[in-house]
């Protein structure tokens, strides 16, 4: 019989403590010297938008500037008001904060990640997934977006909290975290309505919960009410923007809006060009992932066709962390299909 060793063990745990705290200050450290050369939107006009509502709270007047663009989100304002308020005397300053904020944001993304796939993937090589977490975070996009004033990143951040909160919450089906689902998905609409996708599938996820006795009727209304705040708060921002901007326009009503029908519409009447636009994406997922997206559609396929199989063939159903499995590619369906077809029409 093998003895354990405890020294070994624990200056094992200790290399993986420390090599995770440092892969975490790598990620900031790797767009601190951005900063450099963050000093004023530039990449992008929607830079304008999302900083908007905040510049406006501190008394900037970017009326003129804005009427003529889509409307964007006030929820990454909320996360960027403090830095107006210390630094509004020193725009360049300003600017390299909010950058900064993203570093921060892709940083603690990692961790999450990070506590998903423990809890996903207990069997897995505690190196394996350190590392493999740690290259996620370098998505193209991800990287990208960072480095400038737009919501990608927060986004990213909360869409990582809410599948870990998921999981928490299957795990012991404790209400505080179907509440963090709940508050972290009512807060991505608020901050870009491409989330709507993602809200949707959640929703009839948790419906699927309710049916099966899963989630009491107690612990799916406040899920329900968070919701719908949410998207009053929604319609409020709106119209005070409109009134600010003294009215809505053919610009800036874009990005408030999604027809679920026009889309499919476009779908079945353009079969060629939506077969084209389709394969445009898959092959964008391909050269932005590489075989990785291909491996993890794969993953996922055959983690739900399981997971579907043992629930039909126990005759109930069977709420495991793999039903997470499900959710994601159901997600991704709904948002694949909902946003590849003239996007910027329908959003």
């Amino acid at each position: 019989m093998k003895t354990i060793n405890k020294s070994a063990i624990k200056k094992n745990t200790r290399l993986y403590t420390f090599v995770k705290w440092t892969l975490f200050l790598l990620i900031i450290i790797l767009i601190i010297p951005r900063l450099n050369h963050s000093k004023f939107p530039g990449t992008s006009t929607d830079e304008f938008g999302y900083l908007y509502h905040a510049a406006r709270f501190v008394g900037w007047n970017w009326d003129n500037l804005v009427e003529y663009y889509p409307f964007y989100g006030a929820g990454i304002s909320i996360l960027w008001l403090p830095s107006f308020l210390l630094f509004s005397n020193n725009p360049e300053f300003l600017y390299q904060s909010i950058v900064f904020i993203n570093a921060i944001l892709l940083a603690i993304s990692f961790w999450i990640s990070l506590k998903c796939a423990d809890n996903l993937f207990p069997d897995w090589n505690e190196w394996i997934k350190l590392f493999s977490c740690f290259c996620i975070v370098f998505y193209p996009s991800n990287y990208f977006y960072a480095r400038e004033a737009l919501p990608e990143t927060l986004l990213y951040l909360l869409f990582w909290t809410m599948i870990l909160a998921l999981i928490k919450f299957i795990d012991s089906y404790k209400i505080k975290w179907l509440l963090v689902v709940s508050v972290t998905s009512g807060y991505m609409i608020l901050v870009h309505l491409r989330t709507a996708g993602l809200l949707i599938a959640l929703t009839i996820f948790l419906i699927y919960f309710f049916l099966f006795n899963k989630i009491s009727l107690s612990k799916f209304v406040p899920y329900l009410l968070i919701i719908t705040s949410s998207g009053i708060a929604l319609i409020l921002i709106q119209q005070n923007y409109y009134q600010n901007l003294g009215g809505a326009n053919a610009a800036n009503v874009q990005n408030t809006q999604i027809s679920i029908t026009n889309m499919l519409e476009t779908i079945i009447t353009n079969l060629i060009s939506s077969g084209i636009g389709c394969s445009g994406h898959i092959f964008y997922y391909l050269l932005a992932g590489g075989l990785v997206f291909f491996f993890a559609m794969l993953f996922l396929a055959k983690k739900s066709i399981h997971y579907l199989r043992s629930s039909i063939k126990n005759k109930k159903s069977c709420i495991t962390n793999e039903s997470i499995f499900l959710f994601l590619i159901f997600a991704f369906i709904i948002n694949f299909v909902a946003f590849y077809v003239t996007p910027h029409e329908y959003i």
